[in-house]
């Protein structure tokens, strides 16, 4: 939710068209899905899960998205990730890229990149690595 400066991720991308498929939990405090019409099982409830028709869970989800409307979440992740994506490219790090909060760069080797992301979370930072250099 809004990682990206979105408020669904694959919005940051430019697909050609929609996603067959999107799940999400976590930050909405329940887990859900939506799909094209193609995708919809013909037999009742062969998706199924824990919290499928409680309505705590849909009071709290309204809860959570007039939050997120109401206090400009995603604008405020759009503006602060584009400042920190500056800020990554002013320290001269390579192959910056992402959008929103969703970024990454590449280190010279494994052993730089997990030395910078130790630093990092050992000063707060959330980060982690990917492949052998991002």
């Amino acid at each position: 939710l809004g990682a990206t400066g979105f408020f669904w991720a694959h919005e940051a991308w430019d697909l050609p068209t929609s996603p067959d498929m999107v799940t999400f939990s976590k930050k909405f405090q329940t887990g859900g899905y939506f799909h094209k019409p193609e995708f919809r099982p013909e037999q009742a409830y062969r998706i199924f899960n824990t919290w499928m028709g409680e309505p705590s869970k849909i009071i709290q989800l309204e809860a959570i998205l007039n939050v997120v409307r109401d206090e400009g979440l995603v604008e405020n992740t759009r503006t602060t990730g584009a400042f920190v994506e500056e800020g990554l490219r002013s320290l001269g790090l390579k192959n910056v890229r992402g959008s929103g909060t969703f970024l990454a760069f590449d280190c010279d080797s494994t052993a730089e990149r997990d030395a910078l992301i130790g630093r990092l979370r050992n000063s707060g930072v959330q980060a982690g690595g990917c492949g052998v250099q991002s």
